[in-house]
């Protein structure tokens, strides 16, 4: 394909002109649907309160997360996997309705809960995997292997980019061949893809930055140090969530790329194939 070829050989700086451009087209789709932050916005309150939750449960912080690191790790188990399972669900109903939306059509997070829906228990379980891995990750970490930790999460981030796509709207097949599935999409691009993709993250925080800076001032005048700590930790808990949509709004956009060749309106074909070269699609049942 001479247009992927042509970007290809662009390296690095067409990688971030493309992660900037797809951060725009991103930003398109829920500057015309703002319901969507939404889920994201619930699944972080559910994650925040089933943190407080374990805190309460073991009777501060200390005892729930002081000691060997194996055991916290496994002691926070349960109270990790519910932030998950919040955050796959989210992220799938956002993924339902963007797709909807980048299709042409009009979607409400109610649409796309009913997408999620459908595939509940397949979520649930991706969900479960996602936490182990985590955990695992955790638990390195706590053996001084930091390095290793954040590459498996960074592995791991990056071979389940597609994978909430992929269990929506192909076949129903075990979790672990959702993993392997997403990881085939995505394989041809690696080096560019996670060029492009940490470009949406650093392009959302230089946007929020000066929107920090201006809420850590006002609070600081206000309340002084703990009213400057107070609007640095709001504004870092929107950006999560613009984040978080923003990714699932192009992991809706890519899979319909990578699956179907279809460039989704707002987005260009330039920019896609900077992250990824189409494949054919396999036993899918929607294929716009």
């Amino acid at each position: 394909m001479a247009t992927d070829d042509a970007v290809r050989s662009g390296g690095v700086a067409t990688a971030f002109s493309s992660g900037f451009g797809l951060s725009g087209s991103c930003i398109a789709v829920i500057r015309q649907g703002p319901g969507l932050l939404l889920a994201p916005a619930v699944a972080l309150v559910v994650a925040a309160v089933s943190f407080l939750s374990e805190i309460v449960f073991y009777g501060g912080v200390d005892r729930a997360f002081g000691g060997d690191g194996v055991v916290v790790a496994l002691r926070s188990l349960p109270f990790l996997l519910v932030g998950h399972v919040a955050a796959v669900l989210a992220e799938a109903v956002v993924v339902g309705a963007a797709r909807i939306r980048l299709a042409g059509g009009q979607a409400s997070l109610g649409d796309g809960w009913v997408i999620a829906a459908r595939r509940g228990p397949a979520l649930v379980a991706y969900a479960v995997i996602r936490t182990i891995e985590r955990t695992i990750s955790f638990i390195l970490a706590t053996f001084r292997l930091g390095f290793v930790s954040s590459l498996l999460d960074a592995i791991w981030d990056f071979a389940t980019f597609l994978a909430i796509p992929v269990i929506l709207f192909e076949r129903r097949q075990g979790t672990l061949k959702v993993v392997r599935r997403s990881a085939h999409l995505v394989r041809s691009a690696w080096g560019p893809q996670l060029v492009a993709q940490s470009t949406i993250g650093f392009a959302s925080f230089f946007v929020a930055l000066p929107f920090g800076l201006a809420c850590a001032g006002i609070g600081y005048l206000g309340f002084g140090a703990t009213g400057a700590w107070g609007g640095a930790i709001v504004v870092l808990v929107v950006l999560d969530v613009v984040v978080a949509t923003l990714s699932a709004v192009l992991s809706a956009a890519v899979f319909r790329y990578v699956h179907g060749g279809h460039v989704s309106d707002g987005f260009t074909q330039r920019h896609l194939d900077a992250l990824y070269r189409p494949k054919p699609a396999k036993s899918g049942f929607w294929s716009s």
